[in-house]
This record gives C-alpha cells, structure tokens and sequence, in this order.
C-alpha cells in the first residue's frame, strides 16, 4: 500500500505594508508599498486588488499582476470615483494574505490618504489627533478636512483645518465614543479619508462638595456637613465621599499624616468623626466619589474639638 501525501502551498506569513497611492489624473492612480516584513519564502510579485464596492468579495475585484518593484499605476479608472486597494504578495508557495485596505480617489492633483491616525482623551472634552502627511501629494496639501460623529447624538460633525498634523478637538461630550477621520486636500480638491479610529472621552470628575461646614460635637468627635458637587448631574451616580481630616498645631501647621474616612452612601451630606484628640483644632476637607474617581477636595474648614474651650472657625 502506498502513501500520497499531497502538500498544499502555504500562504506568507504577513501582507505588504505601509501601502501608499495617490491619483495622477481622474482615471490614473500611483500605488506604492513595503515588502512583507515575515514572507514565507522569496517574494516574486505581487497581486494588487481594486474595487469601488469594498464590501463585495475580493475574488470580484479587479486585479493587476506586478513582476517585480514595489510601485504600479493603475490606468483607465472611472473619474472622480473612490477606489479601495489591497495587494498580496507572491511566493513559491502561493499568494500570502492581503494588505490593509486603502483608499484612493481619482480625481486630477488631489492628496492620497493620509496615515497613522492616532486619537487619544486628554480630558472629558477634549481629544489629541495626530497622523502622517500623505506620501504622495499629488499637488501641494493646502489643509485637512476633519470628520467626527459620537454615540450620543448620531451627528457627524467637519472642520477644516490647516496642512498641519496634529490638531486638538474640543468641545466634545464626555464620557462618549468618538468616530473620527481625516483627509487632505490640495487647490483640485480633497483626496481619500484615512479609515475611522475610534476614541472615548474621558468622564468628568465631580466638582468640589459646596457649603462644607464643621462643629464640635464633644470632646472626641466633630460633625461636617455638605452639599453635593453643583456638576453632580454631569457625572456617573456619585457613589459616596471622602473625608479628610488632619490635625493642626498651635501656629496653624499640619501635624502628621491625614485620615481618611469613606461614605459608602450618595444621599448622606453629613458625617460624625470620632476617635479624635481633645481641645485640638482640625482641617478637614470633602470629596465626592464615582466610578470613574474621586473628585476635587473641598477648601479646607477648621474647628476644635470640646475640651480646652470650644472654638468653631468658619
């Protein structure tokens, strides 16, 4: 009895990179990329891919072989069109997996796509952007064209901004996921977007409680009272507050190390501490607590406990 055994070829390890194109004319574009960082073997060509309906299967596409380099213009294209380009390169072993999808439009001098968009939270309201000039200008960028839409509104939102590559977009909702992408444009017109990147704003922190108040209660205890945070709406549910409390000497220095106290409960604006020192001044200060963090401190409030003489300062 004898054993076949057939070997399938194995597809590369990785896909080309760092693909580039810009449109020449309005039916010709450029296309350059970087080889395969992990090929399974000698590359010896590639396969570029195009179509104007990205969601169809790529064996639908249109395809053009290249023999050799790692550059190939694409002529004969339907003006003013956006076309998406993947590529594959080619091995002893077969064809390897397909490149990240970029977009090109034809259009006469415009910008290919801009690259490397990075969007980070800086605040509950604003968001850093930075990307990469496109390689291929095509005419000179004269500026960008920024896009955003959020989760809360279902809005899409543009800007143009100068032919810069960084920019800080502001006035933005906290606690919300952002869309946003990016396309230069040139005196012939605006090129290919940059694919969405998603970000989320940060939550706000709560404001300081309001009308903190402190009064002896006995020899060993102070009462402090407050109310909520005047943004407490703006926020996750409070969840509770922290007390700090920090005893003070005879010229209104601290001494030691605070102590904390947590209050586990949203609606309680009033708290009893106990354990403390006789006759002693303290500071105490308030904040509100949720899930994102604690907020800002309230100004610091004194008051002596009973004993030597009972002294309340407001």
């Amino acid at each position: 009895i004898k054993l076949l055994l057939f070997l399938c070829p194995k597809e590369s390890d990785s896909a080309p990179r760092n693909v580039q194109t810009c449109s020449l004319s309005s039916n010709t574009v450029v296309i350059q990329w970087d080889p395969p960082k992990e090929p399974n073997g000698e590359v010896t060509g590639y396969k570029v891919h195009f179509k104007t309906l990205p969601n169809l299967p790529t064996t639908n596409w249109k395809t053009q072989n290249v023999d050799s380099g790692t550059l190939t213009t694409i002529s004969d294209l339907t003006p003013q069109t956006i076309y998406t380009i993947r590529i594959q390169a080619l091995t002893s072993r077969g064809f390897g997996p397909l490149s990240a999808p970029v977009q090109v439009e034809t259009q006469e001098g415009v910008p290919s796509q801009p690259s490397n968009l990075l969007a980070k939270s800086i605040s509950p309201t604003t968001v850093q952007l930075q990307w990469s000039h496109p390689e291929h200008l095509g005419e000179s960028v004269i500026g960008y064209e920024l896009y955003w839409n959020d989760t809360f509104t279902q809005k899409q939102d543009h800007h143009t901004i100068p032919a810069i590559n960084s920019y800080t977009l502001s006035n933005l909702y906290p606690d919300t996921i952002y869309q946003i992408w990016v396309a230069a444009k040139s005196k012939h017109g605006e090129g290919a977007a940059t694919p969405p990147v998603s970000v989320k704003t940060d939550q706000y922190l709560p404001d300081e409680p309001r009308n903190v108040k402190m009064e002896p209660v006995s020899s060993t205890s102070l009462q402090v009272q407050w109310n909520p945070p005047a943004n407490k709406d703006k926020n996750w549910p409070i969840k509770g507050y922290q007390i700090h409390i920090q005893e003070k000497d005879q010229n209104n220095g601290l001494v030691g190390a605070p102590i904390r106290f947590h209050v586990s409960n949203e609606d309680v604006e009033a708290y009893n501490i106990t354990g403390l020192k006789p006759d002693t001044t303290y500071a105490v200060q308030v904040a509100a607590v949720t899930r994102k963090g604690v907020g800002t401190r309230s100004h610091p409030r004194t008051a002596k406990t009973r004993g030597g003489g009972e002294t309340v300062e407001w």
